[in-house]
Parts: structure tokens; C-alpha cells; sequence
């Protein structure tokens, strides 16, 4: 499996990124906007067409839900939620799509609600065509990128960490025998997954 990786002709990469570009880093919009002297937040999630978010509410580690929905790809959503129920301290307002991943982190104290920080994290987009897999990561944090292939018992294949900020490989997969086969995305600490079968 050393010859996986394929160099792709400028006329074949051009067109993913054109073909692609309106989808596979579409993005929404998401706003955590407190209301003055109080601990209540306005959260509007406008979500791309064709699209569902599920927004999430959690402790500071991410580890208890608080709240949770799926929002349909058609509606916008504007809502004002009151966390005086909340003890003080930190919590994470997530929004996730299948693009990407916006965090919220806000604190709630007896003054009201601040936002501490907002993250935006794109995910991976696979293409898998005719025998090839297109993999393509908007890797807006410069983090090291790193592909493996995995059967249902070991994984055969892993390519060198590599730091860009749009990262495209395409991967044969002509030498694969039949079977169930999973592809990992390790950026920085964040892993993404993705499924195929040859028949």
C-alpha cells in the first residue's frame, strides 16, 4: 500500500476545488449575544442551505450536556436562553454541521454572561469516486495533518504529518481487497472519521 497516495493534475484539482468550493467549506453563522445585566444570552444559528446544526450546550470539559437540539437546514434560529440555573463558571455553546464545528465558550457569573472565546474548526470533506478517495481539509489552524487507512483489524497505511492549510490528497484505492475499510484525520487533537466499503 506504499503507492495509496496520488499526484493530482492541476486540471483535476482545480476542478474539486471549483466543483466544490460552495459546499465543502460552506459556512453559517452563529452569534452568543448576552443580554445586558442579566444571565441570559440571545443564540442565533443561521444554518447553511441544506444543512442541520445540532447545537449543544456543556459543562467547561465538554463531558455533561445541559442542552441539546437539531435545527433544520430551513429555519433560522433565534432564541434567548437563561442560564440562571447555572452555577458559576464555564461553560461551551457548540454548533456543528457536517462542515464544520463553531465553540462558544462563555463564563456565567453574578454579573451576567461573558463570551471568553469562539473557535471555528472546518472538517475534512470526502470524495470517494471511481476507485479514488479525495480527502480535503480547510486546516485554518496550521495544526499537522496526518491520514491512516485501517481494516477492521489493523490499519495498513499512515501518511507522514504534514502542516498545510489546504491540505488535498487523493488516494488509490484499486489494490483494496473487498471488505470494510475506515480512514482517520488526525489534526492537532481532533479526529475525524470516515467509512467506505469495496464490494
Amino acid at each position: 500500500m506504499k503507492n495509496l497516495v496520488l499526484k493530482l493534475a492541476k486540471s483535476t484539482l482545480v476542478a474539486v476545488l471549483v466543483l466544490g468550493s460552495n459546499s465543502i467549506y460552506a459556512v453559517g453563522d452563529v452569534k452568543v449575544a448576552p443580554i445586558s445585566g442579566s444571565k441570559k444570552a440571545r443564540i442565533y444559528v443561521a444554518p447553511e442551505q441544506n444543512e442541520n446544526v445540532k447545537l449543544t450546550v456543556l459543562n467547561e470539559y465538554g463531558s455533561e450536556f445541559i442542552y441539546s437540539a437539531v435545527l433544520s437546514e430551513k429555519t433560522s434560529y433565534n432564541k434567548v436562553y437563561d442560564f440562571n440555573n447555572l452555577s458559576e463558571g464555564t461553560y461551551k455553546i457548540v454548533a456543528e454541521s457536517n462542515s464544520k464545528i463553531i465553540e462558544n465558550d462563555i463564563a456565567v457569573s453574578k454579573e451576567g454572561i461573558t463570551v471568553l472565546s469562539e473557535n471555528e474548526k472546518y472538517k475534512p470533506f470526502f470524495n470517494l469516486k471511481e476507485g479514488k478517495l479525495i480527502i480535503s481539509y480547510l486546516n485554518k489552524g496550521l495544526e499537522d495533518v496526518s491520514v491512516s487507512f485501517s481494516s477492521k483489524t489493523s490499519t495498513f497505511f499512515s501518511d507522514e504529518p504534514i502542516s498545510e492549510m489546504d491540505f488535498m490528497k487523493a488516494y488509490d484505492l484499486a489494490n483494496l481487497v473487498q471488505g470494510e475499510y475506515y480512514v482517520s484525520v488526525n489534526s492537532g487533537a481532533d479526529t475525524y472519521s470516515y467509512y467506505f466499503e469495496v464490494k
